[in-house]
């Protein structure tokens, strides 16, 4: 499918998402040992009906089917051998069932369990949280709010959000105009790069800050590659995007959000000096690029300090809790 082709076949059912949301939240209502079973269902099904209408390779679909089954085997699989520590790989499950490869999970699940309990009125005895990953420990209590405190939820997520991260790897080797084997070997690597496999099988934070990055520079790709300075309106609304892109990943990692907007705003003067270069560019089409230059600098750096000015104490000392921010 040629990049100018893509567009036009890509249009999202927001009835699809709306029914498995429906779905999921009357599970997590009223039956809660059944969530898992129906985070991947939903999951599933959301891949097997969006990926096809992001490409018309039948092997690229059945890679992404492939690689959102693998992950959800491996986090069930990972999961129970952690619960009953079998013996055999007994030296590699920390504390708790988790794997010595995501020590960090443990912190993400053990806060974000006291912060649910907080919020509900059911844990006197809330510990205090260090700043560092404060975003995040909000993150995993919502969740477990909502789906119940079993971190296997948090796992089938990323294997969502692993979708989302091919889909937009996809949507850029589209663009590119990559030719089919380089495009079919370059989502197979994505999907079953080890590391990527591993870590969206356990609760950590590593799977939502790569989809984050990686839809950026599939808004980036897109900007330099099918916008043009006559469609201002359009361009300043995937800015927009790109700014809160930037305000995600900065709240979760500062590094990764700080690196995509030095990126955005490298990329837009860039682009916004060829279209200035442009023999026959006119001075309207001159001055339109650089204003839409300047609010993009602007509305990407707005966005990196409103990261640093966000308190997230008010969020982790409910007022029925006994919790202190150190």
């Amino acid at each position: 499918m040629s990049a100018s082709a893509w567009p036009r076949t890509a249009g999202m059912s927001w009835r699809v998402t709306l029914f498995a949301g429906l779905v999921i939240a009357i599970a997590a209502a009223w039956c809660r040992p059944a969530v898992p079973v129906i985070l991947a269902s939903a999951g599933f099904m959301l891949t097997w009906w969006y990926t096809p209408r992001f490409t018309d390779d039948r092997l690229c679909v059945r890679l992404i089917l492939g690689a959102y089954l693998l992950k959800i085997l491996l986090a069930t699989v990972l999961y129970y051998i952690s619960l009953v520590k079998w013996s055999p790989v007994g030296e590699y499950v920390g504390g708790e069932g988790f794997w010595v490869f995501a020590e960090d999970a443990v912190a993400y699940h053990n806060q974000g369990r006291h912060l649910t309990r907080a919020w509900l009125g059911t844990d006197p005895t809330f510990p205090s949280i260090g700043l560092g990953n404060l975003s995040f420990f909000i993150y995993v209590g919502s969740l477990y709010a909502v789906l119940g405190t079993r971190w296997l939820n948090a796992a089938f997520l990323n294997a969502w959000y692993g979708t989302i991260f091919l889909i937009a790897g996809l949507t850029i080797l589209h663009r590119w105009g990559c030719p089919t084997v380089s495009r079919r070997l370059g989502i197979a690597l994505l999907a079953f790069w080890p590391s990527l496999l591993l870590w969206s099988s356990q609760p950590v934070k590593d799977p939502l800050c790569l989809t984050l990055v990686m839809l950026g520079m599939s808004l980036l790709v897109r900007q330099t590659t099918e916008l043009s300075t006559d469609r201002p309106a359009t361009v300043l609304r995937l800015t927009g995007v790109l700014g809160l892109l930037v305000l995600a990943l900065s709240l979760l990692r500062d590094y990764l959000g700080l690196a995509l907007g030095i990126t955005v705003i490298a990329t837009y003067g860039i682009w916004g000096l060829r279209s200035w270069l442009r023999r026959g560019a006119s001075h309207l089409i001159k001055r339109r690029v650089l204003a839409m230059n300047t609010l993009a600098t602007v509305l990407i750096l707005l966005a990196i300090l409103a990261a640093q000015r966000v308190d997230w104490k008010p969020f982790a000392t409910p007022p029925a809790s006994k919790a202190h921010i150190t």
